[in-house]
């Protein structure tokens, strides 16, 4: 039985054209949707050449976060940065901090910082060889810390602390400080304290038998500032420890320049005159016997490991010779001929 033909004039019914076409814009639509979806996924962000930083404020959400991406230009589509969130369950684990953009990050890599907590760091140093009034004006002129110890004064600072000790010098490590944004300049003094106790603990206790030198760990830190003083050439430094051991073991002044500088304070100006000398300050080791009362520094590790292995030869003196090494003596005769030869003095 043959099927029926058409009419000529035949046509689709109205409804079936608008299905038809429908169907072909629903297409049409997915198709673009999904082009420019991997376009977006795939696609670096609109970044520039020097690079940006976003803060994911605590509190906020993805979709905040995503539409002040795009205010700033940074991607086109917020709603493709909120979905790609949402559909990789990432938008529940963000972490608030600073991110650093740079040229080439696509918004996956952005969202994997958020949820790895792969925040901006800052940095601050603390030097070998600096006073406490260094370490805080470092401090307050870091404008990337909270400030908070700008208007306490040592006393009220070392209790903040929980610090027994007179001063505060020498209690805090020199090191390169990470930190990210929301720290505050004590947070930092805390890990320095606590660093230069963990190292100090840990020299004291690993040669008991060097002890002897000294009455307790805060007596070794003070001989330790003042070998970091005294010179930066690390071989040195045991011989620096040696010296100052033997000329207390003989209760011989110790007569070293840079307590005397310490005990000067803002009256030194570059050069230590006759009358300096003579001043009997509690840090002026040419009229006090024996340590001065306070670490005159920060002191480093190498340092610390100087004055509790200290050189055991025969020296005394030691003078330097210009170039940041000294020469050492073992009478008195040789270090004036060393004072006359280096220092061109008659």
């Amino acid at each position: 039985m043959s099927k029926q033909a058409k009419p000529e004039n035949w046509r689709a019914p109205r409804w079936l054209l608008i299905m038809s076409m429908s169907l072909l814009g629903i297409c049409f639509t997915v198709a673009s949707l999904s082009v420019a979806w991997q376009w977006f996924i795939q696609r670096p962000m609109q970044i520039p050449e020097s690079g940006a930083v976003v803060e994911f404020v605590p509190g906020e959400n993805v979709t905040q976060f995503a539409h002040m991406l795009n205010d700033k230009h940074y991607i086109n589509r917020p709603s493709f940065f909120i979905w790609l969130a949402r559909l990789t369950g990432q938008d529940k684990v963000l972490r608030a901090g600073e991110y650093t953009l740079t040229p080439g990050m696509t918004p996956g890599q952005l969202l994997h910082k958020m949820v790895n907590g792969d925040v901006k760091r800052y940095y601050i140093r603390i030097g070998e060889g600096w006073t406490f009034a260094q370490i805080r004006e470092v401090l307050l002129e870091n404008n990337d810390l909270i400030k908070t110890i700008q208007d306490l004064n040592d006393d009220e600072l070392k209790s903040s602390l929980n610090i027994d000790y007179d001063n505060l010098e020498g209690l805090f490590f020199p090191e390169t400080y990470q930190f990210i944004k929301g720290t505050r300049d004590i947070d930092i003094l805390e890990r320095a304290q606590s660093k230069m106790d963990s190292n100090l603990q840990l020299v004291w206790e690993q040669n008991p038998e060097q002890q002897v030198y000294w009455e307790d760990p805060y007596q070794a830190l003070i001989a330790a500032s003042i070998v970091e003083k005294e010179t930066g050439v690390i071989s040195e430094k045991p011989m620096v420890a040696g010296v100052i051991v033997r000329r207390l073991d003989k209760n011989m002044r110790l007569q070293v320049d840079p307590t005397v500088i310490y005990g000067m304070g803002s009256d030194y100006q570059g050069v230590i005159t006759r009358s300096d000398l003579q001043n009997p300050t509690p840090y002026n080791t040419y009229r006090i016997n024996g340590l001065p009362p306070t670490p005159i520094s920060t002191v480093s590790l190498t340092s610390l490991e100087a004055v509790m292995n200290p050189d055991d030869g025969n020296t005394l003196y030691f003078v330097s010779k210009g170039d940041g090494s000294h020469y050492f003596s073992e009478t008195l005769e040789e270090h004036n001929q060393a004072v006359r030869q280096y220092l061109k003095r008659d």
